[in-house]
């Protein structure tokens, strides 16, 4: 299980930024293992954040998911990365907000066709293969699916930052902000200083600390947390 977790800010130079889930090895000289079954191999994605992650072929900042893999990806946020991806896989996408590219392309004999629905698919939309597309909000929706224009709380957060200090021990930095906030309001959201991101571990009043190192800045960006209105 890959749950409730927050992946923010992690590259790669070939597929899958931030997550890569493969049912099988890549193997060119021999042929593939059998096909694992769902008690041997079957992953569930729940709860978790993909923002600020990127890769080298603009499709799978996020997560490629591939390789006859079985699983789930549920309840999930996609944004601000350059894509995600399903490949050859027998998986059902549910409920998730996914406001990157959206790549689905091969199958495979043994394998069952992909389940999507419920989801807020907001970004392009690239489907290649059979598969059960239904009650989707898309920009392009297919038959069975349906376009209505999306709404977020307005809850990110411009801040200016009157001074920093970076505890080498800890690898955390703490800043003093231009606003006040009750404790830990902003606990685990997402920032971006500069062309940097981070993650907020803790705040009280005009107290905010961040893990890594963030000294020299002038200003930080909280990013929404894409709750619906």
């Amino acid at each position: 299980n890959i749950d409730s977790n927050i992946f923010v800010d992690n590259e790669s130079d070939d597929d899958a930024g931030a997550l890569f889930v493969g049912g099988q090895e890549h193997r060119y000289d021999s042929p593939l293992d059998p096909l694992p079954s769902k008690d041997q191999f079957f992953v569930s994605i729940k709860g978790n954040q993909f923002i600020g992650n990127r890769n080298s072929s603009l499709n799978s900042g996020a997560m490629r998911f591939t390789m006859e893999s079985r699983g789930e990806f549920i309840n999930n946020i996609v944004a601000q990365n350059n894509g995600i991806y399903f490949q050859r896989s027998e998986v059902k996408v549910l409920r998730n907000i996914i406001l990157d590219n959206f790549l689905f392309i091969e199958t495979k004999e043994e394998l069952e066709p992909g389940i999507i629905e419920d989801n807020i698919i907001w970004a392009d939309y690239n489907r290649q293969v059979e598969a059960q597309v239904r009650n989707n909000n898309m920009k392009s929706p297919e038959d069975g699916n349906y376009y209505k224009p999306i709404s977020f709380i307005d809850d990110a957060v411009e801040l200016k930052i009157l001074s920093s200090n970076w505890l080498r021990s800890t690898n955390e930095t703490t800043m003093i902000v231009n606003n006040r906030f009750n404790k830990n309001e902003l606990a685990n959201r997402v920032t971006r200083i500069g062309k940097r991101w981070g993650i907020v571990k803790e705040n009280d009043n005009d107290s905010i600390v961040l893990w890594g190192k963030f000294s020299a800045a002038a200003s930080a960006d909280i990013f929404p947390t894409y709750t619906l209105q």
